[in-house]
């Protein structure tokens, strides 16, 4: 099994994108460490309710993790082949 661990440079490569406010994928958003281009999951919502906010964000995790119903074929993990139906999950 794959572990996942926190990398900071993959965090700065985030944090210095979301500081420009722009609601796309950010197009240099390679790693060299892996050689692959990293995810991103985009969603957007808008409330001037912070317990709107919140549930908001909750569907939105909820909409990504639901892809696991669609995901059926685990060589496409193992490989790290992106399949734009289930991108969000793995």
């Amino acid at each position: 099994m794959l572990k996942m661990t926190y990398d900071m440079d993959i965090e700065s490569v985030a944090v210095n994108y979301a500081k420009k406010c722009i609601f796309e994928h950010n197009e240099d958003r390679s790693n060299n460490q892996w050689n692959m281009e990293l995810g991103e999951n985009l969603y957007v919502a808008y409330s001037t309710n912070m317990v709107d906010s919140t549930i908001r964000m909750t569907q939105a995790v909820t909409a990504w993790f639901n892809e696991v119903t669609l995901f059926t074929d685990t060589s496409s993990l193992a490989n790290f082949v992106f399949d734009e139906a289930t991108g969000h999950y793995t």
